[in-house]
């Protein structure tokens, strides 16, 4: 049992001894954001008027962060859909799904 524990140990500390160099040249270097969506429970409108929040704010907000670096990874970490209010969860989530694919592409 003991092994088991001291294993994720050794295993770290035999990768950082075989880590190369990095190399001097950044030239070839590419920056890449990525940028993550947490908790969106279908939430398709702002929660009241004049405020942040629902899928045009957070589609406007990916356009302009992509539009600052085009090299983006957009990751969804979970809790999407579900628990979603009336306007997503009558049609079984799926207003939601097709929105956050198409905020994502744009």
């Amino acid at each position: 049992m003991r092994f088991f524990k001291l294993l994720p140990i050794v295993l770290a500390l035999t990768a950082a001894g075989c880590a190369t160099k990095p190399a001097d040249d950044t030239a070839n270097r590419v920056d890449v954001r990525v940028l993550a969506l947490n908790d969106f429970h279908g939430a398709l409108k702002a929660p009241g008027a004049n405020q942040p929040g629902g899928i045009e704010h957070m589609a406007t907000l990916l356009k302009e962060l992509k539009q600052e670096n085009p090299n983006n990874i957009v990751v969804a970490a979970g809790d999407m859909i579900g628990a979603s209010p009336l306007l997503s969860s009558m049609f079984h989530d799926e207003p939601s799904i097709e929105a956050l694919s198409l905020a994502v592409c744009l």
